[in-house]
């Protein structure tokens, strides 16, 4: 392999990881915008049984709806969490793997250019 064959497969391992990089963030953001919707739909489920708790022909209509809030926001909490957990799982031994192997090239570069 000649030193601008090496450069070249350095690129493309710096491409590719780079390409990893970004679907990292992207499934952080995702993971990200889960958590918010499931809090929201939590938000506005709390505030429904208030409302609902207000008059004695629906309190008890308005407690059910209030403990669903509970339970949609753990379900926001576990979802993405396991978003953010298989995503550290799959990518950042990857992008390790493609660090390394970037550096051991660059070093055999700088060897052969010495």
């Amino acid at each position: 392999m000649t030193v601008d064959e090496a450069w070249a497969v350095v690129r493309a391992f710096e491409q590719e990881k780079g390409s990893y990089l970004q679907w990292h963030s992207n499934t952080e953001t995702g993971a990200g915008v889960t958590k918010t919707v499931f809090d929201g739909i939590s938000g506005a489920a709390d505030t429904t049984g208030q409302g609902l708790k207000a008059s004695p022909f629906t309190a008890i209509a308005g407690d059910l709806v209030r403990g669903l809030s509970e339970g949609v926001s753990g379900l926001g909490e576990t979802i993405s969490g396991g978003i953010r957990e298989i995503n550290e799982r799959r990518h950042l031994p990857l992008i390790a793997e493609l660090e390394k192997q970037i550096a051991i090239l660059e070093k055999a570069i700088n060897d052969v250019k010495s």
